[in-house]
């Protein structure tokens, strides 16, 4: 065993002192290989500061006074609409009177008109709405309601607003304000 212990350390002993070879000079780059899977993005790091301010641009074209004039009508026009849009908010049926009795419907509209369609006989509906009246000067109207009295009874129409402000009829032509009621 001592033969190959001995065979061993020559061996290293001949590799260890063995020149190395010089390198020669470096060659010319060669294509780049093919791109890799993006790796996860690190945390920004400090903000720096800022830096001057960029040079001035081109004046802007300004517009005329009567486009401007023109464009702010438009839009005024456009304001008046949206706010003063109407529309109903509610449809009832409703009866008149003993005998005959006198059938239709009602319709409110969000600015508190009242509408009316009467039959033109029990059996034949109406063919279109009438303005009876307006309720107040609002316009947030959400909703109208009958409590229909039979023989005896009083018929009541109630109609109330966004806020909780109602009004009352027996008649669908005379309101009066009854209070609000916190919502």
């Amino acid at each position: 065993m001592s033969k190959y212990i001995i065979i061993f350390l020559g061996l290293l002993i001949v590799a260890g002192c063995t020149p190395q070879p010089i390198p020669g000079p470096d060659g010319a780059q060669g294509p780049p290989g093919p791109e890799g899977t993006a790796g996860e993005a690190g945390e920004a790091g400090e903000k720096g500061i800022q830096g001057p301010p960029g040079p001035m641009g081109e004046p802007g074209k300004s517009l005329s006074e009567e486009i401007v004039n023109t464009l702010k009508e438009k839009l005024n026009q456009l304001d008046q609409a949206t706010l003063n849009k109407e529309e109903i908010c509610a449809l009832i049926p409703f009866k008149e009177g003993i005998a005959p009795q006198i059938l239709g419907f009602a319709a409110l509209t969000t600015n508190g008109k009242i509408l009316i369609m009467k039959n033109t006989s029990p059996v034949n509906i109406g063919e279109k709405f009438i303005f009876e009246t307006q309720i107040a000067d609002r316009a947030d109207f959400v909703s109208l309601s009958v409590l229909s009295g039979e023989e005896g009874e009083k018929t009541f129409y109630v109609a109330i607003t966004a806020d909780g402000h109602h009004y009352y009829s027996g008649d669908l032509k005379e309101w009066n304000p009854q209070g609000q009621s916190p919502f």
